[in-house]
């Protein structure tokens, strides 16, 4: 029997997600063909369910920003090191980076110039597009092909000549165009009577610890003008103390944490206060209108400003190429300014009827295979490089 193996490297929430679904796809798809496929790198709960044998802790190189991962770099650098050394040891079919580039792409680079049978694939385009451009020929370079998740993505690797494809997100296929709400406010235990507003402040301690507070004294202005129910989904279960202890801070507010799947609260909701990230893909793909915060370091901040090129930070802002949901960024993400967004939608059904109509357009301009697609093109390139026979 054929055996192959694969290492692939998440680094943070929405990695894990997409790696656990891209895992699967390639079992299902090995197992047709009578070949043996193991897994092995680092990810989180859903890829070591998934089958991946995970090195260490995914959470120890969870991080982000500019400043952010200075306070861990020896960290961050022994486990570079370390997963570098496993690959080259190890001699895998092919090296997975999922997301999180300044970890994952370094990786790969190290790995190209050491070692020219490891096919190097790259699942999720870093945001070249948008900052940093000159990225882009540092990954020409070290990856043999780039798997976006949006179309204005491909386009950039296009003019730029580098391998790639465009797979949609593997959530465009997994959640229905068509739900009932009710339906799902039962199963959440949820009146149809009562307004519900999901709270997602980041999949990161360091996202929850910034936002949270924020999100819950906006929630006390929401409460003045409109009774609620406050829903915060945990992204995973180490966030929860760190929730807890931040709530404690608001008992007279009607919040509760739920460990529900995020997609199942996000039905449910009216609106949503979210943190910029992959959690604003999914409210727009469980058609939950949202206001959109971040916020960050001031230094990470003054950087980003300077060199960021895009317009929008909010993923259906980018993927809609014009504003189709607020943001509030840094100074301007106050309490103030997210209730007073987020009660607009509560109060203007015609607007977001409208909203959730162009949401489900871009639902389907994005069901374009996600990680089925993704493991033919993994399989197929393998195949290229050794010889094996792939569907």
């Amino acid at each position: 029997m054929i055996k192959i193996s694969v290492a692939v490297v998440a680094g943070e929430v929405s990695g894990d997600k997409l790696g656990s679904a891209l895992l699967k796809s390639l079992k299902s798809k090995c197992q047709a063909s009578n070949i043996d496929i193991e897994f092995w790198g680092v990810g989180g709960e859903e890829m070591i369910a998934s089958g991946l044998q995970s090195l260490y802790p995914m959470d120890d190189i969870a991080v982000m920003g500019i400043i952010e991962p200075v306070r861990i770099l020896p960290q961050l650098i022994r486990r570079k090191n370390q997963t570098v050394t496993a690959v080259l040891q190890r001699q895998p079919d092919v090296y997975i980076g999922i997301d999180s580039p300044d970890f994952t792409l370094r990786i790969a680079k190290v790995i190209k110039a050491r070692s020219s049978e490891i096919a190097i694939v790259h699942y999720v385009s870093p945001s070249v597009w948008a900052w940093r451009q000159n990225r882009i020929y540092g990954i020409k370079a070290a990856v043999d092909l780039m798997i976006t998740l949006f179309p204005f993505e491909s386009a950039f690797y296009n003019q730029h000549q580098v391998a790639n494809i465009c797979v949609g997100h593997s959530m465009a296929e997994s959640l229905p165009l068509e739900f009932s709400k009710t339906a799902v406010r039962d199963k959440l235990e949820i009146s149809a009577s009562v307004k519900v507003v999901a709270l997602l402040p980041g999949s990161r301690i360091s996202e929850v610890e910034r936002h949270l507070a924020l999100y819950l004294e906006t929630a006390k202005l929401i409460a003045k003008q409109i009774p609620c129910r406050f829903l915060i989904p945990v992204a995973k279960a180490s966030l929860k103390p760190t929730i807890s202890s931040i709530i404690a801070n608001f008992p007279d507010l009607h919040v509760q944490i739920s460990e529900a799947e995020s997609s199942d609260i996000l039905q449910a909701s009216d609106i949503a206060i979210v943190t910029s990230g992959t959690a604003t893909l999914e409210a727009l793909l469980c058609q939950c209108p949202i206001v959109v915060g971040y916020k960050t370091s001031a230094f990470t901040y003054a950087i980003a400003k300077r060199l960021v090129k895009s317009k929008f930070i909010a993923l259906p802002n980018l993927l809609n190429q014009s504003q189709l949901v607020p943001e509030f960024i840094q100074s301007d993400c106050t309490d103030t300014n997210l209730a007073n967004a987020a009660l607009n939608l509560l109060t203007d059904n015609n607007n977001t009827e409208t909203l959730k109509a162009q949401f489900r357009e871009i639902h389907r301009q994005l069901q374009l295979g996600g990680s089925d697609t993704a493991a033919n093109e993994i399989l197929n390139l393998i195949s290229s490089k050794h010889n094996v026979s792939s569907t």
